[in-house]
């Protein structure tokens, strides 16, 4: 645990005390966004070091198939439970790389009664009973962000009354890594946005600087730890050693906490350099921000049931609607999450958003100056403007070939 900006920082977990939204009075909350990475999980990749840390998992899936997108099961199908087999997987122990763990899931439940505490029971934006016309649930395709999902949404709705099969079935949009903004950068989505981050490159000098502290750090590395090292295989030895330190499993022999302070601080620096300029940032997560807009223009018009949205995702996620938001450049704790409010007054009519984030109301940068964390949704539209971009214009500029507009709502 370490301070930013004054503030408490766990790379284990985000702050889950949801706040109060601030300035409310004499307004009603019509609509909110909320993106948040995974909880806790295991490491994404093989580790570079052989020194027998092992992973067990004692959380799986249980997965089902169905012949329709649309009907309700009149019989619950037979269900199937996954097992990995132990010691034969990329990670020593059972668990897949990349595994939501049981403590991820206990973290994304609590996020979720949080959630349940000030959206059903506090303004009751939503109805005690699980009203699926209401919600928008959207997830990329990794076991992780949808188990993520899955035990935010039964934090929210622990009362889920079942259907008459004895289940209750709530839909999650997800689609193929290839067409996926919410990786942000980091999946092969947009060829484009590889093009620019490449010009990037070649063109800064503070890139340039970093590369070679990390080129440095690798050097380092390869000898405490006996192992040969580049700069892409350091996001591996930060990973697994993030990982360990939240499980209490011991670090890498011989690499030492200032060795390991420089590599996060620098690998941090340059991963928020990827979402630098507003052309990296709208190639990243510019369809997010440009669903989010219009989502809340057709509430605020009656035009959308949709009183609540949520994206589960990654840290790359997070970190582009950081560098968007222009809020402090810190690697998102398991957990984070950023919460877009559409709210309206009650007297003139006007529409506000407000954001909040990892416990905290925000006044983000990108927006300044604001004297109330309630900023009128022209200004709000407009600041978001430079990096908001449709996914017909990203999948064109992306060359992403689509037959249709495939719009998510």
């Amino acid at each position: 645990v370490n301070k930013v900006n004054g503030r408490a920082y766990d790379y284990c977990q985000a702050d889950l005390n949801v706040p109060n939204s601030e300035d409310t009075q004499g307004k009603t909350l019509i609509h909110v966004s909320i993106i948040h990475r995974h909880g806790d999980r295991t490491p994404y990749a093989s580790s570079p070091v052989t020194d027998g840390v092992a992973w067990d998992c004692q959380r799986g899936e249980l997965t089902t198939s169905f012949d329709s997108r649309t009907q309700p099961f009149q019989t619950v199908p037979n269900i199937f439970r996954t097992l990995f087999h132990n010691n034969q997987e990329t990670l020593p122990g059972n668990c897949q790389i990349g595994q939501l763990t049981s403590v991820g899931v206990k973290q994304h439940t609590l996020l979720g009664r949080a959630f349940r505490k000030k959206y059903i029971d506090q303004l009751q934006l939503l109805p005690p009973q699980f009203n699926a016309s209401m919600m928008f649930l959207r997830a990329t395709d990794f076991e992780r962000t949808f188990a993520s999902l899955r035990s935010n949404i039964a934090g929210l709705y622990p009362n889920i009354v079942a259907n008459a099969a004895g289940s209750t079935i709530v839909d999650v949009h997800t689609r193929d890594k290839e067409h996926e903004y919410l990786l942000a950068g980091d999946g092969p989505g947009c060829p484009y946005y590889v093009d620019l981050w490449n010009q990037f490159q070649a063109t800064s000098g503070k890139f340039n600087s970093v590369e070679a502290n990390l080129s440095h750090l690798a050097s380092l590395l390869s000898a405490a730890l006996g192992v040969s090292l580049d700069v892409d295989r350091l996001g591996q030895v930060r990973d697994h050693t993030l990982a360990r330190a939240c499980h209490s499993k011991p670090p890498y022999a011989g690499l030492t906490g200032n060795l390991f302070n420089s590599l996060n601080a620098n690998y941090t620096t340059r991963y928020y350099l990827k979402r630098a300029t507003n052309d990296l940032k709208k190639f990243a997560i510019g369809p997010f921000f440009n669903n989010v807009i219009r989502i809340m223009k057709l509430v605020s018009k009656g035009q959308s049931p949709i009183r609540y949205a949520e994206y589960s995702g990654h840290d790359s996620s997070l970190v582009a609607v950081n560098a968007v938001l222009d809020v402090p450049q810190v690697w998102p704790p398991y957990t984070s999450y950023k919460m877009f409010e559409l709210w309206r007054d009650d007297a003139s009519g006007k529409l506000f958003v407000q954001v909040l984030g990892d416990g905290e109301v925000l006044k983000p940068a990108v927006f300044a100056p604001l004297s109330s964390p309630m900023i009128p949704f022209d200004k709000f539209v407009t600041a978001l403007n430079p990096i908001s971009i449709n996914e017909d214009d990203w999948r064109s500029q992306c060359n992403i070939k689509s037959l249709t507009n495939s719009d998510e709502l």
